[in-house]
């Protein structure tokens, strides 16, 4: 095999890395071979054409995982909206419970999870998903408390305390919901980044 065939057939191997790299959403190692590419006098047009769609699709991730939060957001209102037909003794305990703080979080962790792709930092993800887990647990216990006060009733004092309770409940419910969202939304991040995003190629 000939030197100058030898180089062709690297460049090539470096071109076709690339495209399965970014195949796989791992933008970090298609670049890497880019550059490689590049260093071993590749065709500039087809540098600067896989580039540019690398450049598109991070920028359309970034759109998409700057919206994740929200769309979390409203779907877990939804689930809650479904949970609130009728009163948490009505689905039976244990059955409320896995919804409250089992389904519904796991639900706003996947739609968030969906939206932030592959590249989101573990810590940004987990926070993402436990503000819109949080945020919706907190409405729902809200708005469930008022109906209970006013279906109770009650004087000035008993009033006062059921309030205290209801707040404290509130900010217990919102942290279990809103941690259980996070988990999940990291463990799923973690399993996807094992099976579609490799490490690094060796440098």
């Amino acid at each position: 095999m000939s030197r100058i065939q030898g180089h062709e057939e690297e460049t090539h191997a470096e071109i076709l890395a690339a495209r399965q790299a970014f195949k796989e959403q791992r933008y970090d190692d298609a670049e890497y071979h880019l550059n490689r590419a590049t260093y071993l006098g590749a065709p500039q047009q087809q540098i600067n054409e896989l580039q540019k769609r690398i450049r598109n699709l991070r920028k359309t991730q970034r759109e998409r995982a700057g919206t994740s939060g929200r769309w979390g957001f409203w779907c877990g209102i939804l689930g809650y909206l479904l949970l609130s037909l009728q009163q948490p003794s009505g689905w039976t305990q244990t059955v409320w419970i896995l919804l409250a703080f089992g389904l519904v979080p796991a639900i706003i962790a996947l739609v968030v999870r969906w939206r932030q792709g592959v590249e989101v930092e573990n810590s940004a993800r987990f926070w993402t998903a436990w503000r819109a887990g949080s945020a919706t647990m907190a409405l729902y216990s809200v708005i469930s408390l008022i109906i209970v006060g006013t279906r109770l009733g009650g004087d000035t004092v008993s009033g006062a305390s059921h309030f205290i309770a209801g707040v404290l409940t509130m900010l217990l419910f919102a942290l279990l919901a809103g941690s259980v969202a996070g988990l999940v939304c990291l463990l799923f991040g973690f399993r996807l980044r094992r099976e579609g995003k490799h490490e690094p190629a060796s440098r």
